[in-house]
């Protein structure tokens, strides 16, 4: 099991260019926030826009899976099962930067609604979290818009690809019955 979680952490965390972004974006606020005790003061106001900012990239997400699902025809469907993953493995960057994006707007509004009882350096740490949290799903729906494109570009090319197929069984038929 622990292998296990240490090649999660080093694939899905410390490997991921993205997540390494959030972190030092993370970390850079919650320093400022600790060392700058006025930037606190728009706290609350900052967390719930987080909050907001994280359920729209919820809603983009999910409307990039939506997506994604129309191009499954038979076809594509047939090639991604094909592939190392299969159709699981096409979606779980979809679930993962949902899962991200979810547990960035909980700790949001959690750290929102008790941010008047947490001392000094637990502010600073849910500014850093948060912020760590919503950068590197910034950065993942942006990825997923992208990959969503490519997989649409592939659909159209196998969708090509099968009606230049259709056309040369058409052409040798023709040939057959003018034989």
């Amino acid at each position: 099991m622990k292998g296990r979680i240490s090649r999660v952490g080093r694939t899905y965390l410390w490997g991921s260019w993205d997540f390494r972004i959030g972190a030092i974006a993370g970390l850079s606020v919650g320093l400022l926030a600790e060392f700058d005790k006025a930037i606190n003061g728009q706290a609350t106001t900052i967390l719930v826009t987080d909050v907001l900012l994280n359920g729209a990239l919820l809603a983009v997400v999910l409307g990039a899976l939506t997506i994604l699902m129309t191009l499954f025809d038979g076809h594509f469907r047939y090639v991604v099962n094909e592939t190392r993953g299969g159709v699981a493995g096409a979606m779980q960057p979809y679930l993962s930067v949902a899962l991200v994006g979810a547990v960035a707007a909980t700790v949001a509004i959690v750290g929102a609604a008790i941010w008047p009882a947490l001392p000094h350096w637990g502010q600073s740490t849910s500014y850093g979290i948060v912020t760590l949290l919503t950068v590197w799903t910034v950065i993942g729906t942006y990825q997923l818009v992208s990959l969503t494109l490519f997989f649409g570009g592939q659909r159209a090319g196998l969708l090509d690809d099968i009606d230049d197929v259709k056309q040369l069984i058409r052409e040798r038929q023709h040939e057959r019955i003018s034989a």
